[in-house]
């Protein structure tokens, strides 16, 4: 077995619930009939974290996420036409996800750091926090701006 699929969005697009939505029932259709409904779960609640990252943090540079801020920052098409690509590869027992976004990265060490450490208050980061709970592997490319999370599954 062996699925893999590539798309760029441009970050308006994301913002889209409707395109956002369809795009990720299709991706959970998928990993349902090969990994099974909790995998699919997973998967899916994880790259909704990873786009929305992708999207505040990454393309549009928003330090907090706010609707009223985002929606601000996607009038600017320097911003709003920057791609988010997502990289899906399931392969016998195992699902990856990476999600690349055109912004400068950040330094992901010191996060690592700070969710170990517990130097982080309850609203920080609640999106990676999600992903580090439901990835069994997860891992960012050395500039920080493409995340890949990996879940692993018996087959059905």
């Amino acid at each position: 077995m062996y699925n893999s699929i590539y798309i760029e969005f441009l970050t308006q697009e994301i913002n889209d619930e409707e395109k956002r939505e369809e795009f990720l029932n299709r991706i959970e259709r998928e990993l349902k009939e090969q990994a099974g409904d909790d995998v699919a779960w997973d998967c899916r609640a994880m790259l909704t974290e990873a786009l929305g990252n992708a999207m505040d943090h990454g393309n549009l540079e928003l330090r907090v996420r706010t609707q009223e801020a985002r929606n601000e920052r996607l009038k600017d098409l320097q911003y709003a036409r920057k791609k988010i690509s997502v990289h899906y590869l399931i392969l016998k027992g195992c699902v990856s996800l990476t999600v690349y976004d055109e912004g400068k990265g950040f330094n992901h060490n010191n996060l690592f750091r700070k969710l170990r450490n517990g130097g982080v208050d309850i609203n920080q980061y609640k999106g990676m926090k999600i992903i580090s709970y439901l990835a069994d592997e997860f891992y960012f490319n050395e500039k920080g701006n493409a995340l890949t999370m990996m879940k692993y599954f018996n087959n059905l």
